[in-house]
């Protein structure tokens, strides 16, 4: 399955899996070995493909159906921290149930900073 999609993403990226892998650093024959194995790759390298690639590491697992994981879509959690633009658009794209669910631990952290400072005084 991830070698699929890894040569999937070449294809649209007009390059081959021997040259994309030699542009992040790996040996050219290691997307042979993934094809010919069945297996995937180690997380590290995920991580290195998906960024390449600008997708999310559960789009390479087969986990995620959409790929992209641009500036204008949902940040990936701590790893992007969302300027005020960013949190707009995420919080446009939630549910009222996810809504709901982030004023809550909204609520609770807000909560958890006032006792801390509290406790310091």
């Amino acid at each position: 399955m991830f070698y699929d999609i890894f040569e999937k993403l070449c294809k649209e990226n007009n390059t081959s899996p021997f040259a994309c892998c030699k542009e992040i650093g790996l040996s050219g024959g290691t997307a042979a070995y993934w094809k010919r194995s069945g297996k995937s790759p180690k997380l590290e390298t995920l991580e290195k493909i998906a960024e390449h690639f600008n997708v999310s590491v559960d789009y390479l697992r087969g986990i995620k159906e959409n790929a992209p994981v641009l500036h204008e879509d949902v940040p990936e959690p701590l790893i992007i921290k969302a300027t005020a633009v960013e949190w707009g658009i995420i919080l446009e794209r939630m549910s009222d149930e996810s809504l709901d669910m982030l004023q809550d631990y909204a609520e609770y952290l807000l909560y958890r900073q006032s006792r801390a400072v509290q406790e310091e005084k």
